[in-house]
């Protein structure tokens, strides 16, 4: 039982000690900034530009990454995708703390902690890896609730994450905090090896991880012809698109409030992060599924956005720490967005290409942390002089227009994605066959009790849009 909840207590560890890492980051170099004697207005451009320089270090090794462990997984499995990024993690703080040690090389060491942890995945690999997971360990009746859950884990270990460091910044000093995120990673990385059971069939240990073929295979999906295309495209597309504003967001919020007339310290800045991830967490895990029986996929969009556009005017027009707070309970539904549009998604695609999706959405995530770095660090230094929030304004602008195209477009994507499991996505490990015309051999008593017996099942199955004729591997466990 225990291996059953470890995948979305891997997240939670993990995204727990990345929400405790990224604002303790930005705080250590912005307080670095301030040590030199510029004034306010210096500090902020030259904060800004090293935390860009940061995101970009961090995330282009990641893309790369991305692009070709998807495919890699399927081969070698998926825990050592899992590890990959805690160990990059580790060694990550363990270099933050050298930078803080050895004054004034604080940049330089900090830019090799962002480049290990960049090159061994980060936050990408590790959910692209938890995802395919699910999907290789749960029937298609149970995997939707899983999946569900695993994302609030997301949400929930950034609330942790970022309440533990709101509460640690106001008390002890800056490697405190990266040395326990250092051990909360290295508790992940012994959780991997010793609760979660392999899911690969293959186990090719001597694939290649940086081979061509890996990354054709994943870029297949999105250049192979199928009758809904340019809607899949789209709702890709959206997802990047949503998790840019939400890492420009981080960034540019932080640098909002450690200014006048705020003038937060350190800890009420995780505290503002700690709220907005539980309300995100809440909202997944409590409102979506009640919504969610009676309401498509796009109306969940539709509503996600609504109240994102709703909490970015707060933040725009409002300059108290109220309503700062109170911005993130009146966006909490937004986090149904990325859902409902994964759902979409998972519906326009063949089962076998579930994991190539994920590892491509992984990959979009990693480009948007680093786009909307760039995007609104840069808006916000040009109108800095003019009205800061101004930022935050083209973003409501963005969300307003994205509303309107969706709700007119919301017909047609309701026709291509019926609720109901019409779709081509069925498990390769399902327990009980869910498709018709399956030549099944019922195991002998003697073989059902070898954990390692596995029966070849030969499937042919016809649905209205693909054709697939595929021999699968169906475990009893």
């Amino acid at each position: 039982m225990a291996s059953n909840f470890a995948p979305e207590l891997i997240f939670l560890l993990f995204k727990a000690g990345d929400a405790m890492l990224e604002p303790t980051l930005k705080l250590f170099l912005y307080e670095s900034v301030q040590q030199s004697g510029e004034n306010d207005a210096t500090a902020q451009e030259r904060g800004a530009t090293y935390m860009l320089l940061h995101k970009i270090v961090i995330n282009l090794p990641a893309l790369v990454l991305g692009l070709v462990c998807g495919a890699w997984s399927d081969k070698v499995g998926r825990k050592l995708p899992m590890m990959l990024p805690c160990v990059g993690a580790v060694l990550g703080a363990l270099a933050y703390i050298g930078s803080e040690m050895f004054y004034p090389h604080i940049l330089p060491l900090v830019l090799v902690g962002a480049a290990v942890r960049g090159l061994l995945g980060k936050s990408a690999v590790i959910s692209m890896a938890l995802h395919s997971y699910i999907t290789d360990t749960t029937s298609t009746v149970s995997r939707t609730t899983r999946l569900a859950r695993l994302l609030s884990m997301n949400y929930f270990g950034y609330f942790f994450g970022s309440l533990l460091a709101g509460i640690l910044l106001d008390v002890v000093r800056f490697n405190i905090v990266f040395s326990i995120v250092g051990l909360i990673n290295a508790i992940t990385c012994l959780i991997i090896v010793f609760c979660l059971e392999e899911t690969s069939e293959l186990g090719i240990a001597n694939s290649d991880l940086f081979s061509i073929q890996n990354m054709k295979e994943s870029f297949s999906v999105l250049t192979k012809e199928r009758s809904q295309r340019f809607l899949l495209l789209s709702f890709i597309s959206l997802v990047t698109l949503w998790q840019v504003c939400k890492a420009g967001e981080v960034d540019v919020t932080l640098l909002v409030v450690e200014r006048k007339p705020l003038n937060w310290r350190h800890a009420l800045y995780g505290y503002l992060l700690a709220a907005d991830y539980a309300c995100l967490g809440l909202g997944v895990l409590c409102l979506l599924p009640i919504l969610s029986k009676r309401m498509h996929d796009v109306s969940l969009v539709l509503i996600g956005i609504f109240f994102k556009f709703g909490r970015v005017i707060c933040i725009a027009v409002g300059g108290s720490s109220y309503v700062m707070f109170a911005s993130v309970v009146v966006g909490a539904p937004a986090s149904m967005v990325v859902s409902g549009s994964k759902s979409i998604v998972s519906k326009l695609v063949q089962y076998d290409e579930v994991g190539k999706i994920f590892s491509l959405m992984s990959t979009g995530e990693t480009v948007s942390n680093l786009i909307g770095a760039v995007i609104f660090t840069t808006v916000y230094k040009i109108t800095l002089p003019i009205w800061p929030p101004t930022v935050f304004v083209i973003e409501a602008v963005f969300f307003s227009l994205l509303f309107l195209v969706i709700l007119c477009q919301a017909s047609h994507i309701k026709q291509c994605t019926p609720n109901e499991d019409e779709t081509c996505n069925e498990s390769k490990r399902d327990k009980t066959p869910l498709i018709p015309n399956i030549k099944h051999t019922p195991p002998t008593p003697e073989k059902f009790s070898d954990p390692t017996y596995s029966s070849t099942v030969e499937k042919h199955v016809s649905f209205s849009d693909c054709l697939i004729e595929k021999k699968h591997t169906v475990r009893f466990n």
